[in-house]
């Protein structure tokens, strides 16, 4: 698992923190949120996006997963788990070429990451951080630090309103 740089500035930018000498958090702590984010795919089968020419033949070179935001480290294979070298990747859209048709199906390996999630968690500890300042009123003046917290606490309820979706299976202990 190698989470990218390009993830990591992607992140930074949705939640308005640049880095430098005034950042809110390190590369490593928004990579350990993304890390908490991440799910594992393994021989999951890509979609198969038809190509067709003039002729009415229908080839299959280019393939999408249901979800974007993949690690660049990701491994395609072939249906006999041969690995494929495909001639263009987006990992941000989750969509790869071939020059010619694989044997299908093509799978992949990988992590995909959930950006939205990763960014409300991150705008959820500013905020916490940013619960210790305080409004000041004085001399009819009304100073209200209180609102960028607030702010913050929007921010990431906006961004998990766009995470993705996850299950988990409930048991009851209380009967038989």
């Amino acid at each position: 698992m190698a989470v990218t740089d390009d993830l990591v500035s992607r992140v930074r930018l949705m939640i308005s923190d640049p880095s430098g000498a005034d950042q809110q958090f390190t590369n490593d702590e928004i990579l350990a949120a993304l890390k908490r984010r991440r799910d594992g795919v393994r021989y999951y089968p890509l979609r198969e996006k038809p190509t067709i020419d003039e002729g009415g033949n229908v080839t299959y070179v280019d393939f999408e997963a249901p979800v974007g935001d993949w690690d660049t480290g990701v491994v395609l294979t072939d249906g006999d788990y041969d690995v494929l070298t495909p001639t263009s990747s987006d990992y941000i859209t989750g969509e790869w070429s071939f020059a010619t048709e694989p044997d299908l199906p093509v799978l992949i390996t990988g992590d995909t990451y959930d950006l939205y999630g990763t960014a409300g968690d991150l705008m959820l500890q500013w905020h916490a951080a940013e619960t210790c300042a305080f409004d000041v009123s004085a001399d009819d003046i009304d100073l209200k630090r209180s609102q960028k917290a607030e702010m913050k606490r929007a921010a990431a309820y906006a961004f998990y309103a766009k995470a993705r979706t996850t299950a988990t299976q409930l048991v009851r202990t209380d009967e038989v």
